[in-house]
């Protein structure tokens, strides 16, 4: 209860928010190498903000699939990733299995190990890989933009 020195308070909030609306963007990564080259183990990290390192090698069966949101500073604007880790096992690499993830991709990460020079030789053949695989509806003019980087 107030008193005659304290000025008296109402018990409803003001109106005002400290909301801001958020434009949120998506993207469709897909993320492919040879075997053992550590695509999981990076995405995992990336995923984590660098707090979970995979401590025992397990081998991607068909398609491992996560979700990140990064802010993009001093905007209001934030990126939803959708990290498609294809596996890197010929047995699993399918070209049938592969189009349905390769299909309308925003971003293409090629990653090899620096220690394994056949990865990096492999970095074209996945590139032509995924380009050749993408949607027939897509002109070729399309398919040639496919942004992306090749991860060491």
């Amino acid at each position: 209860m107030a008193t005659a020195s304290e000025p008296y308070q109402s018990a409803v909030r003001s109106m005002e928010t400290t909301h801001r609306t958020t434009l949120l963007l998506r993207c469709k990564v897909v993320v492919v190498g040879d075997a053992t080259v550590g695509k999981s183990a990076l995405i995992s990290m990336f995923h984590s903000g660098g707090t979970t390192f995979p401590k025992q090698y397990l081998m991607t069966a068909w398609v491992d699939f996560r979700v990140k949101q990064v802010s993009i500073p001093d905007s209001d604007t934030a990126v939803e990733l959708y990290l498609f880790d294809c596996a890197g096992q010929s047995i699993f690499n399918q070209i049938e299995a592969n189009n349905a993830h390769y299909d309308h991709a925003s971003f293409l990460m090629v990653v090899y190990d620096v220690t394994n020079q056949a990865s990096f030789e492999s970095c074209g053949k996945w590139l032509q890989q995924v380009s050749k695989s993408r949607s027939a509806s897509s002109s070729a003019q399309q398919r040639a933009r496919l942004p992306g980087v090749v991860v060491a």
